[in-house]
This record gives C-alpha cells, structure tokens and sequence, in this order.
C-alpha cells in the first residue's frame, strides 16, 4: 500500500497512476483493511456491536484527520511529496500495528475445518441472497454523497473551503455514530438497527438533499453521516450473528467482493446524471434520486432479511 502511494508519486502517464495508486495501493489497502474485519468477530459476543463499530470508526476518523493535513502538504510540499510523506507515514504506521492482528483460537487450527470451507447451502440460502444483494447495493450509494457534497454546496453559495468542511463534519459524525449505534444494536438488536439505518438513509437523500436550500443541506450531511456510516459496521457482524462465526472467515470475502463490485455502479454512474457540469443544485436532480433508489432497495433487502430472521425465530422482536 506504502509502496502504490510513493509510486504514484514519480508518475507522468494516466497509467503510471493506475498502476500505481490504482492497482498497487488497491490491493494493498485491501490485505491491511480486511485482516481486522475478519479477525475481530470471534473475539467477541455480547459486545459485538460496539466492538465492530469503535474498528470501524477508524476511518471516519481517518478521513476527518487526513484530509486537512493532506491539503496542508499538498499546498506546502506539492503533490509529489504528499504521496511520498503519506507512503512513509502509513509505512511506519501499520507495520507495527499489523502484528497485533490475530486470529482468534477458534479460528487458528487446523485449516480443513468448517470455519474455512464454503457450505453451499449457506450461500444459496434467501438470506445469504439478500444480505450480499444488500451490501451491493449499499456500497454502490455509500459513496455517491461524499465525493459530491463539497460541489453540491458551493451552488448553494458555500465557499469551496466550508464545502470540504462539510466532508469533516460528516466523516466525523460518521465515526462517532458507528460507535454510539453500536451499542445500542448490541441492546435492542444488530438486525433491528441495519434495518432503520438503511431506512434513515434513504430518507435523508430523498427528503433532505432533494431541497436545494442551505439549512436542510447541513441537515442532509449531519443525519446522512448518523445513519450511513453504521451500515459499514454493522454488515460483517449481522453476518456473523446469522451465518455463524464458524463460516465467517469462508463468507467474508463474497461480502467485500460484493461491495467492491458494488462501487463501480455508484459514484461513476451518479456523475453521468450531473448535467451542465454541476453549476446548479438542480444539476444534481436525476444523480440523488439514482442514490435514493439504490437506499431503498437496500432497506428492502435487508427488511426481506430481517422478516426471514423474524419468521425463523417466532417472530422474536430483539435479533
């Protein structure tokens, strides 16, 4: 990963950078990212929610950190030497922080058990279906608002500094709410609280940033990032808690492969719908219903979901 970005760095073609930052830090942002994900589960039960959120938060966090200090080296040093700070800096970050990944003991023998092997069953099942289908189609909206809410709000007549303030606020709200909606799923249940974030989400792209007016688009970006960012954390441990902690590690990767597809279908798809270059709010009409209509069908995959679970177990209120 520390490579791709002191990589790209030296680059002068479109390719160099697709290589580069493309290619290289992409497959290495992936083996330091996913490790965590999939080792953390089985450390915890009761907790799990909150535990899943505070790891999560991280890159909120990180994007409300890194973001200015970013500008500031981009500014100060140019662009070059802001990969190259960046490349040393994650470098002399993440490889002491690497050893700390461990698999738990239930997870760390004998490879041919069932932890590691793929149950057809499983993957054919409705709700496996609905929850990778949901992932997809999450992922391929997550990002839609972040890469356009600092341009949205400079129609509004938001400065382009106040528009990349806004990308802070919502990372930052983002990061608190993965850890204050995790401990509340870990009390009222997982799947309860995955339903009414994606509810929320949907919600707040079809009725708050639909309304090009200054106030109800603070709003938009406040309540966006509650309700988007939980989603984030709660899909891996709503995964553990219904397929169980012993094929999590087998499943795992159909559900980052479905979100990684998933963001192919997002942002890019949601620019072609900006028309006149973005100059006015409502540029941006047909590309925020695009990202409301991905949240809805994702509030009905994981609604179809939870509604399997309920019918599964009585119809039991907490799960």
């Amino acid at each position: 990963m520390s490579l791709g970005l002191i990589s790209a760095s030296f680059a002068h073609e479109i390719w160099h950078f697709s290589l580069s930052q493309g290619v290289l830090f992409g497959i290495g942002g992936s083996m330091v990212y996913l490790p965590p994900i999939v080792h953390a589960p089985p450390y915890f039960t009761a907790h799990r929610g909150i535990a899943m959120g505070l790891l999560f938060s991280g890159s909120g966090a990180g994007g409300l950190a890194l973001a200015p200090l970013t500008r500031h080296l981009i500014s100060k040093y140019g662009w070059q030497w802001a990969l190259r700070i960046c490349g040393i800096f994650s470098f002399g970050a993440l490889v002491p922080i690497s050893f700390l990944v461990k698999p738990h003991e239930s997870q760390a023998g004998d490879k041919t058990k069932g932890n590691f092997r793929l149950n057809l069953k499983l993957i054919s099942s409705n709700k496996f279906i609905l929850h990778m289908t949901g992932a997809f189609l999450q992922s391929a909206g997550y990002l839609i608002p972040g890469y356009f809410m600092s341009s949205f709000g400079q129609t509004l007549g938001f400065t382009q500094s106040q528009g990349a303030i806004f990308i802070g606020v919502n990372n930052a709200v983002n990061a608190a709410s993965k850890i204050i909606v995790g401990y509340f799923a870990d009390r009222v249940g997982r799947l309860n609280m995955l339903v009414l974030c994606c509810f929320l989400s949907y919600v707040s792209v079809l009725a708050l940033w639909t309304v090009a007016e200054r106030g109800t688009f603070v709003s938009f970006v406040i309540l966006y990032g509650v309700a988007s960012g939980p989603i984030v954390s709660l899909l891996p441990t709503c995964m553990a808690e219904l397929f169980g902690v012993q094929y999590y590690q087998a499943t795992t990767w159909f559900l980052y492969f479905s979100r990684g597809v998933g963001t192919f279908l997002g942002s890019p798809i949601a620019g072609l719908f900006i028309v006149n270059n973005g100059v006015a709010a409502r540029d941006y009409q047909n590309a925020i219903i695009y990202n409301g209509m991905l949240f809805v069908l994702t509030f009905f995959c994981f609604l179809g979901m939870r509604l399997i679970e309920a019918h599964k177990s009585g119809w039991k209120i907490r799960q």
